[in-house]
């Protein structure tokens, strides 16, 4: 941004804030070369008593270079993204008020940055409209944008049969084509813009002099389900109909597809989490630690939302949440160092509770000087081994949740009460298999020796159930990956187990005639997809005889440990005063139902560093 605009002071306690008013025409202007220079004022507003503006929502972009803008009558110079962008708005809708970042916030004063930060949310969720600028045209797409609106439409109004022959009649491979470099657009990989897309009231998806709105024909387009399967006795004509959705939705997600579509789908999720009933007041009531996980969580495909200032991967996100009164006022503030907001962030999670943020604490960390039990949002974290916490069926610490109790005894140090299980005895090579490339299914049949063979030397694992348990063990019992209830018939579920790898063996016979496809194979089944949703993992034996999976930079001798009100257990190394190292959690078979608490084993303060 160009340090020429001169910035009047706001008054922070009076909630104001700075708007533009793009003009319409041309201006005196300094000299001739400026005649089509982009012009505006920039004002002081209060909140309260402020006229209907738009804000603009956008990829900042720093390496695309700058244009000049007259701002107050003097040339400034801006993101040329953010000028393409007022300028088409102006051809849009000539005079009118917006709300941009770039210009708007004074980005060389923290107090004021910070305050506007945690304003974002009223700044987004009270502006009219809310320009999703996805930057100047791109091959096909016009194109594009018309077959939005019109299939859209369809969808809206769940009209299958309209909807299949418009993708039958449409530029098929254009399209296609034009979808894949829509999706590719920075904007959609950019963090800021989940809070922005969200909160919104009216959302309007703007590339060149297209455009289309948001909620509607666009959200049923990109949202557009297969239909449950009708019943037996269901009219022939019901399951026509059903047939005909099944197969226009088909053709929809062959068209509209690409690598990078997750971005906007993570965006339409949030939106719809946000806004479970947007003609009501009704917001979110996701906890901080579910809106940060979900949004910053490395998906199977490996696209990662980015944030150029690492801090803002906390607080961009922090308005989505339901529970910032746990967090103090100040929070917000770009006086404090990255590891001082992850600190702090972590910090507040185990203080309300949430003993398994510490399984988003992964290795190695980009910010190195933080302790072991802090979470480095600035890191690609990917999901626990053990799942997600309101996803997972582990229970690993039973109903022990009132007997925890989490102190800070000095800086950088978290006491957390538990009990020990055991200790590493030795462990086997690394499972970590690539989610972008169809699973390897001769490393996954050599990972699953590994544990048979650990299995094999326990004493624990009961003589002929070795096999059974090693198919548990490698997909960490399978929660997530069917509707069994283990605990309700253990046998129909050893059942499951065995027949999902007899499924898994059989994708083994036919790998050789899809390598090199770069697609999933239709060989693969559920028992595949458990295994390779898996990352780090080595397969571990304690002393006294337990198996699991555990984080890839363990050692022996870490102490397996179970802290009271988690989900899963925990690996920890012993730093020679006293204190302890996180490693991660683990999986480990036979303690993750309760059943280790159950002997009322003796409880421990662990202090981690």
């Amino acid at each position: 941004m160009d340090d020429s605009i001169d910035y009047s002071c706001l008054a922070l306690a009076h909630n104001q804030i700075r708007l533009i008013k793009l003009y319409d025409g041309p201006k005196p202007l300094l000299t001739a070369k400026e005649a089509d220079t982009l012009q505006c004022e920039l004002g002081v507003y209060t909140r309260d008593s402020c006229t209907s503006y738009h804000a603009l929502s956008y990829a900042w972009q720093h390496q695309n270079g700058s244009a000049p803008m007259i701002i107050n009558g003097a040339v400034c110079n801006v993101a040329e993204t953010v000028e393409q962008a007022l300028r088409q708005l102006r051809q849009d809708e000539g005079a009118v008020l917006v709300w941009v970042d770039q210009i708007c916030i004074n980005q060389r004063d923290n107090e004021e940055k910070g305050h506007q930060v945690q304003q974002m949310h009223r700044t987004f969720s009270e502006a009219s409209t809310v320009i999703a600028w996805l930057g100047m045209p791109f091959p096909d797409s016009a194109l594009l944008f018309r077959f939005f609106k019109q299939a859209g439409a369809a969808a809206h109004e769940e009209q299958w049969q309209m909807l299949a022959e418009l993708i039958e009649h449409a530029d098929y491979l254009p399209v296609k084509d034009a979808f894949r470099r829509f999706c590719q657009r920075p904007y959609w990989s950019r963090l800021w813009v989940i809070q922005e897309f969200a909160v919104c009231a009216r959302l309007r998806i703007v590339c060149g002099d297209a455009s289309i709105d948001a909620d509607g024909d666009f959200f049923a387009l990109m949202a557009a389900e297969y239909p449950e399967s009708p019943e037996e006795e269901d009219a022939e004509e019901t399951t026509a109909q059903a047939d005909v959705q099944t197969a226009a939705v088909s053709q929809l997600e062959e068209m509209l597809t690409a690598p990078e579509r997750s971005f906007a789908d993570s965006l339409i999720t949030r939106r719809d989490r946000y806004r479970p009933f947007p003609d009501s007041t009704e917001n979110s009531s996701d906890t901080f630690f579910r809106v940060l996980t979900t949004c910053l969580v490395l998906e199977a495909d490996y696209n990662w939302p980015m944030a150029s200032d690492p801090r803002d991967r906390v607080f961009a996100l922090m308005q989505l949440a339901s529970d910032l009164q746990d967090f103090d006022k100040g929070f917000v503030d770009y006086a404090k160092s990255t590891e001082q907001v992850y600190h702090q962030t972590t910090a507040t999670f185990l203080k309300q509770g949430h003993v398994d943020v510490l399984s988003f604490c992964q290795f190695p960390k980009r910010w190195t000087n933080l302790p072991s039990w802090v979470v480095d949002w600035d890191t690609q974290v990917r999901s626990p081994a053990a799942r997600e916490p309101w996803f997972s069926k582990f229970c690993a610490s039973g109903d022990s949740s009132s007997k925890q109790s989490i102190s800070h005894p000095q800086l950088g140090h978290a006491t957390l009460r538990g009990v020990t299980v055991d200790t590493v005895r030795e462990y086997s090579a690394i499972w970590d298999p690539n989610w972008s490339v169809p699973l390897d299914h001769k490393a996954a049949a050599s990972f699953i020796r590994d544990i048979k063979a650990l299995c094999a030397r326990s004493p624990r694992i009961r003589s002929r159930e070795e096999h059974v348990d090693a198919l548990r063990i490698a997909i960490c019992d399978g929660v997530g990956f069917n509707d069994m209830e283990m605990d309700q018939d253990l046998g129909t579920y050893l059942s499951v187990v065995e027949e999902g790898f007899e499924d898994f063996e059989a994708a083994d016979d036919c790998e050789d005639k899809i390598q090199g496809q770069g697609a999933a194979s239709d060989c693969d089944f559920w028992y595949g997809e458990g295994l390779r949703r898996l990352h780090t993992r080595r397969p571990f034996l304690t002393s006294t005889g337990f198996v699991g999976l555990c984080p890839s930079h363990v050692a022996v001798g870490d102490i397996v440990c179970i802290f009271y009100g988690g989900q899963a257990p925990y690996i920890i190394r012993a730093v020679g005063d006293g204190t302890y190292r996180l490693v991660g959690e683990a999986y480990v078979h036979g303690i993750m139902y309760g059943e280790f608490l159950k002997g009322e084993p003796a409880s421990k303060a662990f202090t981690l560093v």
